[in-house]
Formats: structure tokens, sequence, C-alpha cells
């Protein structure tokens, strides 16, 4: 006799068809005719939610955030009305950080948070023990960041990083004449400044953050990015700051989130693509390295296709619990290599880009947080950056998506990169056909590299 369990292992698709053949009859609950979609539980949640479903699916937090762009699902909406029917979104989050790439839960679950620079729900009756690590390598940038850590709500503990005792020295004095302090001080050299305010975090730090002093974590360092020009490195450092420390009413506002949200793991910025090409290619030459240390470090939540969700910048706030599996391991120094290794390929660059699947893999959620200026001017730029990207190219922005990624890389737009991609698109494998081909011993084979190598082959027949 079949088990019955075969169908529910398998797809729903088939579940219904499986059943009715070993002669079950069967009938719907919420039928689609009354909610006026064939698929309610993908393109109408909340319907079903408000019929009294008891069960919400996760697709549409998982689903290919274009396509769901293409239907106006707004899974934010969907999580409201499930926490008014008092789902477990405790569990919920759990397991969609584990299981969800992050990148595409925050645009599924619209998991950015537009915060306002006045106080709307931080509770003083509930204190987060906080402790501040900054790396300080310009010394003149400290007052700007003592300033910005000073926004946050109640007393936090300091803990400066910096590479000589001559800078720890003048590091001590600007503190000295702030005067008051509303908690500790602790001032250290690294040992090395390879891997600059990572490794300081990682190794020098990891005392501060394997203990259980704190609730919570702000990582800030003194960021200039001089090599980039004025302009470009000064909207990154503000694009940093502003988007965590802005105001005592705003990191008031982003520290409540960790009250309301025990899950929450860590928030930082949005990704950074005013003045830096990182829209297509977030991951750069760091994925294959990310995924060799997720491996090492035993995490398993799916890595994004085309850019991480990650702190970039290297700035964010986040519960220590939550980068445990980062913070545990022992780190040195030799592992970051020299400055020529602090690069894209580098081990500061690719443990830039996986704390959030980190703290996934412990059931921990990320956000990210925008002030409402930044936000006007980050939407402004993209909106008019999409348009222009989407004049040439017909249809729904998934289906300009899909055809622009069948066709591949555009390259230089030579005749051959545009005869690679016709043939992508209009005869699809006739390129790995043609390989096998190639590589193969036959007369065939041995006829086409003739002719794509013929002054070779003609020196072979010659003997020369």
């Amino acid at each position: 006799m079949p088990s019955y369990f075969d169908a529910v292992l398998k797809h729903e698709t088939i579940f219904t068809d499986h059943f009715a053949q070993l002669g079950f009859t069967h009938d719907v609950a919420y039928p689609a005719a009354e909610i006026g979609t064939k698929n309610p539980s993908l393109y109408r949640a909340e319907a079903l939610l408000d019929a009294g479903c008891p069960v919400m699916k996760r697709r549409p937090f998982m689903q290919w955030p274009p396509y769901l762009d293409r239907h106006a699902v707004v899974g934010r909406w969907t999580l409201e009305k499930a926490a008014q029917y008092g789902y477990p979104m405790e569990l919920f989050w759990e397991n969609a950080a584990r299981t969800i790439p992050p990148k595409d839960l925050n645009t599924d679950a619209a998991m950015l948070e537009v915060l306002p620079d006045y106080d709307r729900g931080y509770d003083p009756e509930a204190p987060l023990r906080t402790v501040v690590i900054a790396h300080i390598f310009y010394v003149e940038m400290t007052d700007e960041m003592l300033d910005r850590a000073d926004t946050l709500p109640g007393d936090y503990d300091l803990v400066v990083t910096t590479p000589d005792p001559e800078r720890a020295s003048a590091i001590a004095e600007t503190l000295t004449r702030r005067g008051h302090r509303r908690g500790a001080v602790d001032i250290r050299v690294v040992s090395s400044n390879d891997g600059r305010d990572q490794s300081a975090f990682l190794i020098e730090c990891r005392d501060v953050l394997l203990g259980d002093d704190y609730d919570l974590v702000v990582k800030i360092h003194s960021k200039k990015t001089p090599q980039d020009g004025f302009n470009v490195g000064r909207h990154f450092k503000e694009q940093q700051f502003d988007n965590l420390l802005n105001s005592q009413g705003y990191t008031a506002n982003l520290v409540s989130l960790f009250q309301k949200e025990p899950g929450l793991g860590m928030v930082f910025p949005p990704m950074i693509h005013i003045g830096y090409p990182t829209l297509g290619r977030g991951w750069s030459v760091n994925k294959e390295g990310a995924a060799d240390i997720a491996e090492q470090l035993g995490i398993f939540v799916p890595l994004d296709d085309i850019s991480p969700l990650a702190p970039f910048g290297s700035m964010y706030v986040a519960r220590p619990q939550a980068l445990r599996l980062l913070i545990s391991h022992p780190w040195t120094y030799e592992q970051f290599g020299g400055a020529e290794a602090y690069k894209d390929g580098g081990l500061a660059h690719i443990l830039e880009r996986i704390p959030a699947y980190a703290a996934g893999e412990l059931g921990y959620h990320v956000r990210t947080v925008s002030t409402t200026e930044y936000m006007s001017i980050s939407h402004s730029s993209l909106e008019f950056k999409l348009d222009e990207m989407s004049v040439t190219t017909p249809g729904y922005a998934y289906e300009q998506i899909e055809l622009i990624r069948l066709a591949g890389f555009v390259g230089t737009g030579s005749r051959s990169d545009f005869a690679r991609m016709y043939m992508r698109v209009n005869f699809p494998g006739t390129g790995a056909w043609v390989r096998e081909i190639m590589a193969s011993d036959t007369l065939a084979g041995k006829v086409a590299r003739a002719v794509r190598r013929p002054r070779a082959a003609i020196r072979r027949i010659l003997g020369r």
C-alpha cells in the first residue's frame, strides 16, 4: 500500500491528484473564486488570512523579487496582517533568516526601516547594554565619531582600537578634553593594522564580544576613502554615519527596533550605490571566498545571487550573539595579509559581506535602516538609473531582467559579443554543443579546431 506521506513530502501541486488517484474525493475550504485568484497563497495571502486560513505560505517572502514586483505583492503588508491575527512572528523570522537568501527576504518583506529624527517608541525602562567599538586611524575624526556615538540613548561603554601609541595618546587627550563620559573607556593599540577595522574588531575585541556584558555592539570606524575623491568619499562616510547615528531621536528609534524584536540580529545602511558601481556586482570577486568561509564556519544560509545583503562600509549595530559564528573563529593577522591584500578578494572584503549570513544561521534576521533625507536622495537616483537602463528593453522589469540575463555579459559590445548574445537568446545551448565538438577527438572536432586556428594547423601540416 502506498504511503500517504509520499504526497506530503512532494510538491503541493501533485498533492490533490495523488489522493484523487487513490479514490479519495476532495473539496476546498477557501475557494479561489471567492478570493479572485487561482493562487491566493501568493497573490492574495492577506485575503486568506482574513478568511481564517490558519496557514501562511513562505512563498511571498522567498519568490524572486522582480516577479512579485510585477504583481504588486507587498510582503510587508502580509506580515503586518499575520501579526494582527497572532501568527508566531518570531518563529517566522527565525525560519526565514535560516532558509531564505537575505537580500531576497529583505526585498520581499520590505525590511528597510526609514526612521524619523524624533523618538517614536524607545523604551527608557528597558535599556540595552551597549558598547561602541570604534577603530580610529584618522585621529582628527575622533570628535566627529564621538558626537555620533553620543546620540545613543542612555550610557554606553567605549572601546577604541588604533594602530599605534601616538594615535592612542592623541585620542586619550581628546576624550579628556571632552570631559564627562557616559561609561567606561578602553583604548587598545592593535598588534597589527593588517585587516584594518575588520581585524581590530574580530581579533583585538574578541574578548569584549564573546562576553555576556552587552546586548548591543555599535561598530564604527574613521572612514574617509580619500582614494576615491572628495565627493565620493564624503558621500560614503555620511551614508554610513547618518543612517546609523544621525540624531538622538533617530538613534533612539534604531535601538528601539532591537527592543521590539528579540530576533533582530543586526541593522546597517542600504547598499551604497551613489559614486560606486555596486549595482549588479556587489559580490565583486568575493563570492567564492565567501562560500569557502561560510562552509568553514558552518553557515548554510543560501548566498544571494548577484549582490549580498551586507554592511558595505563595514559599520553596523548588532547583537553580539548574532555575530557569534564570526567572533568565535580564531582569526589571525596573517590571514588578512598586508596593505596590498586589503582589496576585493582579500579576507577583509570577504568578511565585510557575510555578517548577515552568519546571523541568519543562528536564526537572527537583519534589517536595513535609513534616514528620510538619505532615502529621498537614494530613491530618486535609483529610479532614474533604472529608467535609463530599461529604455531599450521591452516588458516588465522581471521580463527585461530575464532577457538581459539570458543574453549574458555584454562585454565591450563588439561584434563577437553581440554574436554570442544573439546565439544565447535564439539558439540556447549551441555554445556548449560547439565546445563539446571542439574538445572531441572526432573528425568534426579536428576540422573545427583547424578552422579556428588555421595558421597553427598549416604550420603543423608543413611540419614547421
